[in-house]
């Protein structure tokens, strides 16, 4: 599957942390972000969907669909599109 690779752009979780996207996928029907959490230990790789739903993640490492960075990518998801 091919990405889109841009400058990593941080959003605001639910639970209060913070995500970096780092890629997105226009064409795909789920997962169109890709990106990573940093945890205690270690960076953990994870994909969003345009709801800001982290793929089998938790509530807490939902994007807040409020974010103006994550509202900026969906419409650059979007642009890609039309």
């Amino acid at each position: 599957m091919a990405y889109i690779v841009i400058e990593p752009v941080q959003v605001e979780l639910r639970g209060g942390s913070v995500a970096e996207i780092t890629a997105f996928d226009p064409l795909a029907n789920t997962d169109q972000f890709h990106g990573q959490i940093q945890s205690q230990s270690s960076t953990v790789p994870r994909s969003w969907d345009l709801n800001g739903t982290c793929r089998d993640g938790t509530q807490e490492i939902n994007i807040k669909t409020s974010c103006p960075e994550f509202l900026d990518l969906k419409n650059m998801v979007f642009s890609y599109r039309d």
